[in-house]
């Protein structure tokens, strides 16, 4: 099993996303419960970027999730499983608030990350949830000062409520 499971590492990392893909699928063969071998299994079906790989991806990234759910001490390990999720369900309007959940178990795990405060800004902004929308923008700004964009959603958020505040909005802008 570690011999495909190490293969596999390589073949993803060296761009052979079919192989991978394989060398993934031999280790779950022998063990099923093998989380690390479905997420990079995964990754590699969505590195190898076609429509129904992606699907495929999406399904993979889900189970360990479930998975996950059941044994949270493989939470920190496999935390960017939600990151995964979180991205590709963000592009469906129809799964927005799984992404939503999604990005938000990451940010539990991975709370420093600027562009996933950012991502889930934006989402929720889309959602309506103009409140924590803005807060998730603040988050983002302060781990990472220089992100000019987190300042812009955050004022183009707070114009869209009828009784904004203009001070705040011009001082955002001004970054």
């Amino acid at each position: 099993g570690h011999g495909h499971y190490h293969m596999g590492l390589i073949d993803f990392r060296s761009g052979q996303y079919e192989q991978a893909i394989q060398s993934f699928q031999k280790v779950l063969e022998r063990e099923k419960q093998n989380q690390s071998a479905r997420y990079w299994k995964a990754r590699a079906l969505e590195a190898a970027g076609a429509a129904k790989q992606l699907k495929a991806a999406k399904s993979e990234y889900e189970a360990v999730s479930r998975f996950i759910q059941k044994m949270p001490e493989l939470e920190r390990e496999l935390c960017d499983v939600y990151w995964r999720i979180g991205v590709i369900k963000e592009k469906t309007y129809a799964e927005w608030n799984e992404a939503d959940t999604a990005l938000s178990r990451y940010l539990k795990c991975s709370p420093k990350n600027a562009a996933a405060w950012f991502m889930r800004g934006q989402l929720r902004a889309k959602l309506g949830k103009l409140p924590t929308a803005i807060k998730d923008f603040e988050r983002a700004a302060k781990l990472k000062p220089k992100m000019g964009k987190a300042y812009a959603e955050n004022a183009f958020t707070r114009m869209r409520n009828a009784k904004y505040n203009e001070k705040a909005v011009q001082s955002l802008l001004q970054r």
